[in-house]
């Protein structure tokens, strides 16, 4: 009793007084642009963009990426297990991390095209939602892993994993709100209207109306970019007998622009293997089993795990890709083609150096024809690997720049 006396009258109360302290010292938050005190009203969105299906759908991916570390977890906690796997603890934490930012930024950039500026708290649940499927897990574990008979156990449980679902709310609702905070207050802080006006009154106007609200949260602007309505299955299938030759979608200058000097983080080198990691992160956990089952003679049996890691390995991909080409771009670097192949495919590199950690850690190979033999086949599955994320990154950054560009409109 003495301890909890303690930390709360010792710990948590004069932390809140400090907090309190230094929060009021620190200058209020400004906004990037000039705000519309007007409030504009949000047109009706699309079926997709309704704040309970995009909520729902962002929890997924964050879900997806410590769902198998979960198991392990859960496994040491109710079956008295030893847990000692704690490096792969904390890359798991940190691919939670950058995928809870990257999937909140993702959803709310489609928001803000849709020209709905309440991204506030909707970028919180959105990747906050990843709370309700871990408790649904938790559910599920109980009644297929568990011999838990009486009712105080089973109360204890779903208590203790209703407390543990709600920290994770919390967790990844903040990693999602201040990934969104810093995402729209970049986007509206380097604004450059690059249409020909006449006056820069008129610009300073546009820029003005354009950050309204999204900054505030309850205020309104004219969205990033027109978005064009038609989605895209539709184009697909409409296109998939007879296609075309592909036409940019704005009139291109036949000089070529110089790019400027860039920044050292933007140098494609740099860039490119940065872009791989999360791709690989996504990966190599099932990467093991599936090495040992390959080399080791071991039974795989989880292919409905396979299958959503493929899933997450796509949608991550993509992803990352379109993030790095979006910055790629907002440095006024045009050349994205080759890069953006080069930076999601750039995982498979990370990929054959595990797998010839995996070969000096896990594997007792003396023969050089083994080894030959093991690097070749994995050299093969790299490239494999190389070829498939590079054209997902590819496809996806084609996607993004045609999008974004054929809402550009000229007077």
């Amino acid at each position: 009793m003495f301890a909890l006396v303690f930390l709360w009258f010792g710990i948590s109360v004069p932390l809140i007084y400090v907090g309190a302290y230094v929060g009021f010292r620190k200058p209020s938050i400004e906004d990037p642009v000039k705000t519309n005190k007007i409030p504009r009203q949000v047109p009706e969105q699309a079926w997709y963009m309704h704040p309970a299906f995009s909520i729902l759908i962002g929890g997924i991916l964050p879900f997806g990426a410590v769902f198998i570390e979960l198991f392990f977890i859960l496994t040491s906690i109710w079956l008295h297990q030893f847990y000692y796997i704690f490096g792969f603890l904390f890359i798991v934490f940190i691919i939670l991390i950058i995928t809870c930012a990257e999937i909140t930024i993702v959803l709310c950039y489609f928001q803000l095209c849709s020209e709905d500026y309440l991204w506030w708290w909707r970028s919180y649940l959105t990747s906050g939602s990843s709370a309700l499927y871990l408790f649904l897990y938790a559910a599920f574990y109980f009644f297929t892993k568990l011999d838990i008979k009486k009712p105080v156990s089973g109360a204890l449980y779903f208590g203790y994993m209703l407390i543990a679902s709600y920290s994770f709310f919390v967790l990844t609702g903040t990693i999602g709100f201040y990934a969104c905070f810093w995402f729209t207050r970049l986007i509206y802080s380097i604004v450059f209207v690059l249409f020909h006006t006449k006056t820069q009154k008129i610009v300073s106007n546009l820029r003005a109306i354009n950050g309204s609200t999204v900054i505030r949260g309850m205020k309104s602007g004219i969205p990033v970019c027109n978005i064009a309505s038609a989605a895209f299955c539709y184009i697909f299938l409409s296109n998939l007998w007879r296609k075309p030759s592909i036409e940019d979608p704005v009139k291109t200058n036949k000089i070529p622009r110089q790019v400027p000097e860039q920044a050292w983080y933007m140098h494609p080198a740099f860039s490119i293997l940065i872009g791989g990691i999360l791709p690989f992160g996504a990966v190599f956990i099932e990467l093991f089993f599936i090495l040992t089952s390959i080399w080791l003679h071991q039974f795989y049996y989880i292919f409905g795990f396979l299958f959503i890691v493929f899933i997450i390995l796509i949608i991550t991909c993509a992803e990352i890709t379109i993030v790095l080409c979006y910055f790629q771009l907002c440095s006024e670097d045009y050349l994205w083609w080759w890069r953006s192949y080069l930076t999601s495919g750039s995982s498979a590199l990370y990929l054959f150096l595990y797998a010839a950690f995996y070969f000096f850690t896990k594997l007792d190979i003396k023969k050089p024809v083994s080894g030959a033999l093991y690097f070749g086949y994995m050299l093969i599955a790299s490239y494999s690997f190389f070829v498939l994320t590079g054209t997902i990154g590819f496809y996806a950054c084609f996607w993004f720049t045609r999008l974004i560009y054929s809402s550009v409109k000229f007077d």
